[in-house]
């Protein structure tokens, strides 16, 4: 399992946006495809996005 960990409080911000543009891409695959195709890239990229979002959510819970 891979981690993705956010060093400096100035980069939450640039992560956020990141995990935001991932997300576009998502959906973008995921929703543009035809019905009953499956993109099997799906898969690897919503892991890489849950990385980012615990990474986000720890760095948050370091600044509290």
């Amino acid at each position: 399992m891979s981690k993705f960990i956010i060093e400096k409080s100035d980069c939450l911000h640039s992560a956020a946006s990141n995990l935001n543009d991932l997300l576009d891409v998502i959906c973008e695959i995921q929703f543009g495809i035809e019905t009953g195709n499956v993109d099997r890239r799906i898969d690897s990229l919503l892991w890489i996005a849950r990385d980012m979002a615990e990474g986000i959510v720890a760095r948050i819970g370091d600044r509290k």
